[in-house]
């Protein structure tokens, strides 16, 4: 992700104060996370459901890889 593709993915804590929370919502639908800003620093990060279910997959199949990888290393020099 280039410097431009962040930069159009902050969203100041202020937008929330003038109702724009749907539109915002809806742009981390199509667009893909979103960095919530507030006094000029990132805050929180907006994302769709989809996209937390599969960064939650993702995590979860990680530590299954890591466990898997132990347990083969722990049995290698078995017989």
């Amino acid at each position: 992700m280039g410097q431009a593709d962040v930069l159009d993915r902050l969203v100041p804590i202020t937008s929330f104060n003038k109702g724009h929370a749907s539109r915002i919502f809806e742009r981390a639908k199509s667009a893909g996370p979103l960095f919530v800003l507030k006094n000029n620093a990132p805050e929180a990060v907006i994302m769709s459901t989809a996209d937390y279910a599969r960064m939650s997959e993702a995590e979860e199949n990680y530590a299954l890889l890591l466990e898997a990888t132990e347990r083969l290393a722990a049995n290698a020099g078995r017989p």
